[in-house]
């Protein structure tokens, strides 16, 4: 019980309900320990990260091989800004209960930043997790390009286009399962979100330069002429994640709250969402008010090139917000309160993405004064 108010972001009741099962299990075992790392991430929901830090810690002191407990170190870490303490953490979402990442199955030497002999020595980079973390770690294949006379990229195939297109004269990039793979003539291996570690990447160091990413030219010129006759402001936007997210539910809207925006005038609204939640554009009536073109869209080239003909992105915490940002495009995040580490606390910005804009959720399922704060900001715009 528990756990689905902790998923529905109800974390008061939540926490009661994991100090009544604390109270129940006597034993010093998996079961209270699972216990523990739950109510350490209500903690840190509620904002007593200090708490949910002795959690974790106390945890480890017990059972060093805790890698849950690790993971969740991990993420609170990075969520602080203590990257390189928390780039090592994040090593243990390997081992997670679940198995929910992927090693890359290997047989060479993994890369651990140490020097090699470019001219000699090739590393092949795995993506992994979902497509927001491959758009937003992609900005290290040019900097590890650099120390390698061969690179070679794995990515998912509705990445492909747009990172061979980016990426393509840096390394050969590939659409294969991570696990059908030739090795020969490559010296090394490393995870894609591995690679921070591996360069010792601090807050300061963030590499931050946009745009990193770029969509081809001739699909940027389609969509330019395409949008070119929509009047006033042309703004994209997205109010959905994909339902696979555990905590989905948090991070997204009804389009019929983001009513205070669409309201404005001067805009011609563009929907970027995809999956089931674009069925809500006809269900409010906005089928003649906004337009739709998402499944005349194959891949992130092609929703890459129709950002490209946009002025503003507003999107709830999804792949697009990262491609937008990779773009160099103005992007504005509505942010859930339990945020994801990979938008620290407390900031409008973000060290990730400098065209970025952060909304900020104060309470958990409240987005009336996040869209309103929103609302304001555009009619400034």
């Amino acid at each position: 019980l528990g756990i689905q108010y902790k998923r529905q972001g109800r974390f008061d009741r939540a926490m009661a309900q994991f100090d009544h099962a604390l109270a129940l299990c006597p034993d010093d075992g998996e079961q209270r320990r699972g216990l523990q790392r739950n109510r350490a991430m209500v903690l840190g929901a509620l904002g007593r990260l200090d708490e949910e830090e002795a959690v974790y810690r106390k945890i480890l002191a017990r059972d060093p091989a805790d890698a849950d407990a690790h993971s969740g170190l991990a993420s609170l870490l990075l969520l602080t800004g203590r990257l390189p303490e928390g780039w090592r953490e994040y090593e243990w979402r390997f081992a997670t209960t679940g198995g929910a990442v992927r090693r890359p199955a290997s047989g060479l030497p993994r890369w651990s930043g140490e020097t090699v002999a470019r001219e000699s020595s090739g590393l092949i980079i795995y993506t992994e997790q979902g497509f927001g973390d491959a758009l937003q770690f992609s900005r290290f294949v040019p900097p590890v390009a650099e120390r390698f006379g061969r690179v070679r990229l794995y990515t998912r195939k509705p990445l492909w286009r747009l990172f061979e297109h980016s990426f393509g004269a840096l390394a050969e990039v590939v659409a294969e399962d991570m696990n059908a793979k030739d090795e020969s003539g490559f010296t090394h291996h490393c995870p894609l979100l591995s690679l921070p570690l591996a360069l010792g990447i601090t807050l300061e160091s963030i590499p931050a330069d946009v745009p990193y990413i770029a969509a081809p030219p001739g699909l940027t010129e389609k969509w330019s002429a395409r949008l070119k006759p929509l009047p006033g402001r042309k703004v994209g936007v997205v109010w959905a994640g994909g339902e696979i997210y555990g905590f989905d539910r948090l991070r997204t809207v009804r389009l019929k709250q983001l009513e205070p925006l669409l309201d404005i005038g001067g805009i011609s609204w563009v929907s970027l969402q995809k999956g089931n939640s674009a069925s809500q554009i006809a269900e409010e009536g906005l089928s003649d008010s906004m337009l739709n073109v998402m499944d005349e869209l194959d891949d992130f080239a092609d929703t890459a090139a129709l950002i490209e003909a946009l002025d503003l992105v507003i999107s709830v915490d999804t792949a697009t917000a990262h491609l937008a940002g990779a773009l160099a495009k103005p992007v504005w995040l509505l942010n859930r309160a339990g945020s994801e580490w990979r938008w620290l606390l407390g900031r409008n910005d973000s060290p990730w993405y400098p065209t970025m804009r952060i909304f900020r959720q104060q309470q958990s399922r409240q987005w009336e004064p996040v869209v309103r704060e929103v609302a304001d900001a555009l009619r400034d715009r």
